[in-house]
């Protein structure tokens, strides 16, 4: 299938770090059926295997990116990802982090807590023993 020759309708924005309603070029009151269908229409346009894409003059690796971009956008503006502010470009997932996870733990910090855990669950460990030997005392008397 060949590529359109037309301008592309929804250029990619040029900002650093775009927000999900500049990538999709929808205002901030859009439905979710605007952003379903707007979706649709840059998906298509900027998936790394489309002959749109490929034809726009972009690397593979710049083309992959945009689409990255595109799905944590559609993410973001469909609910299933939240985001702090969308007016901070800096919290909305794109550049910087909104919050610490349990993902983005240091290797102290992740460590302290598998220690925590261990200290809370010594006693779990012992308690099936026992159980087990007092199990066993009943069958055996019966």
């Amino acid at each position: 299938r060949a590529a359109s020759t037309s301008a592309n309708p929804y250029p990619y924005p040029t900002t650093s770090h775009p927000s999900p309603h500049q990538i999709f070029h929808l205002p901030k009151n859009a439905t979710r059926a605007d952003v379903k269908a707007r979706y649709f229409d840059l998906v298509r346009i900027y998936h790394p295997d489309s002959p749109l894409a490929r034809a726009g003059g972009v690397s593979t690796e710049t083309a992959h990116a945009r689409f990255q971009a595109i799905a944590s956008a559609y993410a973001i503006l469909s609910g299933k990802k939240p985001a702090a502010d969308l007016d901070d470009p800096d919290a909305d997932g794109f550049g910087g982090t909104a919050r610490a996870s349990y993902h983005d733990l240091s290797t102290a910090m992740w460590r302290a807590r598998q220690r925590r855990r261990a200290e809370l669950d010594t006693g779990l460990d012992e308690r099936w023993k026992e159980r087990m030997m007092t199990g066993a005392l009943v069958v055996v008397r019966l």
